[in-house]
């Protein structure tokens, strides 16, 4: 059950809104607004595989209506559930329903599943007529007024909302489009079209800002976004050196992809979005040409998943500095990014090889970066940035598809994506995906465990993140990418003794004495995000949802307690080992409130709650 948190005033609020809102009512504007853009999402990049008279039959007004209407409720939902789930509205959960008390009454929300970590999956929103789903504004608005925040802080709030659901009806649009253009004859060779990072519709699985862009106008969200089918034409800038951060082989790699750069400069690829927000935010620079434009033909590049992220080469991929607000994080390039990340490959790299067993992840590295000194420019030294990354090797055959799109359909089919991962594996579509789960732990849980119990390194484990390598319709292995967010816990990696401890840049946050902070990355990442969707998903195709918990709860308790008795494992180790075992099987954990976050517009500043653990032995019966 989940907590009260009523406060006297509560009851007065809603009522107040309905009649006199301080911010205004948006939705019927900008469901207005919305509509009319459609000419340009059919004239963007989707216009060019696909006929605009197949476009027009998808973008009628009563199907236009219907998609707004989805996303208007969706974002509802995820208020709803967020606000019960953090304690910023008094909730209660059945296994057929979430009950949230509200004004004048309580809204009654059928679930089509009782989610692991209170991550409940909702059934057919459609089907409810209460009309307060129809005004998720109304209802961030309850929870900001409940949590006093100030009025700017209030507007704030419902403008990452409200954007959100503006992006989240133009990205259900372009899901029917691609599924329309999947019918149709295809030219050939063209990764955006048999590519999952380009499927994923909904973004994150339960954020309530999940498709928040603020800082692109609508133009440049069908310019630039992945799930547009989107091509990026990265230009470059040039810096004059004393000004510039360089790391790893940026100096060596640099003149490959981008030409080589004027004696005494660096040259800096740009996402077409930051280009022109240079000159005013580093004027001086750009007067004395000590900043630069550089006259060369943009480089074609295919958007990735994180939008400002692109597939470069085969082999490279590019993440650019991109200030735009996407969910909850700003999308810059720190100074401290451009550093650590050859500092953490390098890291990583070191431990594969002196321990097998972490070895089978695939990391994709960073080995050369670039940016702005920050002690020469100023505060806006993260505008300016990019980071060379390793592009999922397939020498072996294996196609490496991101873990966000498990949920999607596979164009052209009726399958999902992850059905398409376990096509290899014998028997029914049942038993092909629970094969491919045992496949799954066993290939991802050892290797993301052992760096964390015996080196205290938890890498970014997201959906988004991790992308599973399928071979042949079953899961031949892993790979991890984004090092910007890991987290290190200092006195575990110093007691691994290392041949080289890296150098990470001053005042990094991803290295910690905090233990708790470290294993929350790894529950947060991989337990609460990753598995809790990806059993999820499964229990859709008919796969007992509580047994793979038993199954990944498992694989833990067997990893860590052979590690523990191995003979050659040192004593403070085995200890360590047996409390990593004890706490990630707790009863209860603290999960991370992204709701309360964004309220008080934090990221790496994280605020939890408390909820039953997933991994939590079932107690025993009398």
């Amino acid at each position: 059950m989940m907590r009260s948190c009523a406060t006297p005033s509560a009851n007065s609020i809603l009522p107040q809104l309905s009649h006199r809102d301080p911010f205004g009512s948006p939705l019927a504007r900008e469901a207005h607004t919305w509509r009319r853009w459609i000419t340009a999402l059919v004239a963007g990049p989707l216009a060019q595989l696909i006929h605009r008279a197949d476009a027009s039959a998808l973008t009628h007004p009563s199907s236009l209506a219907a998609l707004w209407r989805g996303a208007v409720r969706e974002s509802a939902w995820r208020v709803l559930l967020n606000g019960a789930r953090e304690r910023l509205l008094d909730g209660s959960r059945t296994r057929d329903c979430l009950t949230v008390t509200l004004p004048q009454a309580a809204i009654a929300l059928p679930l089509a599943r009782f989610g692991a970590f209170e991550l409940d999956w909702p059934a057919e929103l459609d089907q409810l007529d209460d009309p307060r789903l129809d005004d998720p504004l109304a209802l961030i608005d309850l929870i900001t007024h409940r949590e006093a925040l100030p009025s700017p802080e209030r507007a704030r709030v419902r403008a990452e909302l409200l954007d959100s659901i503006l992006n989240l009806a133009q990205a259900r649009l372009a899901l029917r489009l691609r599924l329309a253009l999947a019918s149709r004859p295809q030219p050939p060779h063209d990764p955006r079209l048999d590519d999952p990072e380009h499927f994923v519709t909904d973004g994150h699985p339960w954020h309530p800002m999940n498709r928040t862009r603020l800082g692109l106008t609508r133009a440049q969200v069908v310019r630039y976004a992945s799930e547009q089918l989107a091509l990026t034409p990265v230009c470059c800038l040039e810096i004059e050196a004393s000004l510039a951060r360089v790391a790893g082989t940026y100096l060596d790699e640099s003149p490959r992809w981008f030409g080589p750069a004027t004696p005494g400069f660096v040259r800096i690829p740009i996402h077409p979005v930051q280009r022109h927000r240079l000159a005013k935010l580093f004027p001086s620079l750009w007067a004395q040409a000590l900043l630069r434009p550089v006259d060369r033909p943009p480089i074609p590049c295919r958007s990735l998943l994180s939008l400002r992220t692109v597939a470069l080469a085969p082999e490279r991929h590019l993440k650019l500095a991109c200030n735009v607000l996407t969910t909850s994080t700003r999308r810059i390039v720190s100074p401290m990014s451009v550093h650590n990340g050859p500092e953490v490959t390098r890291l990583i790299l070191e431990i594969q090889r002196r321990d097998p067993i972490t070895a089978p992840l695939q990391l994709l590295a960073e080995p050369a970066a670039a940016g702005l000194e920050p002690e020469r420019v100023g505060e806006h030294a993260s505008e300016l940035g990019a980071i060379l990354r390793a592009a999922p090797s397939s020498d072996d055959g294996a196609r490496a598809w991101v873990c966000a799109a498990i949920g999607e359909r596979w164009p052209g089919t009726e399958e999902l994506v992850l059905e398409r991962a376990a096509v290899g594996y014998p028997g029914g579509r049942r038993e092909r995906i629970a094969a491919l789960l045992d496949d799954w732990i066993a290939q991802l849980v050892p290797p993301s465990l052992r760096l964390f119990a015996a080196y205290g390194v938890v890498l970014e484990l997201h959906l988004q993140n991790t992308l599973i390598r399928v071979l042949d319709g079953r899961a031949a292995g892993f790979c991890v990418r984004d090092l910007g967010g890991i987290r290190i816990h200092a006195p575990r990696l110093a007691a691994a003794q290392l041949t080289r401890q890296p150098r990470f840049a001053e005042g990094s946050f991803i290295i910690t004495e905090d233990l708790d902070e470290v294993r929350g990355k790894l529950e947060h990442t991989l337990f609460h995000a990753h598995f809790a969707h990806l059993f999820g998903v499964a229990a859709t195709l008919g796969v007992d949802e509580a047994s793979s918990w038993a199954n990944l709860r498992g694989w833990i308790e067997r990893s860590l307690n052979t590690w523990a008795g191995a003979p050659q494992t040192p004593a403070d180790l085995r200890a360590r080992m047996h409390d990593d075992l004890r706490q990630l099987t707790r009863p209860q954990v603290r999960a991370k409130a992204l709701l309360r976050m964004r309220l008080r517009e934090r990221s790496s500043d994280y605020d939890y709650v408390d909820v039953a653990n997933a991994l939590a032995p079932e107690p025993a019966l009398d």
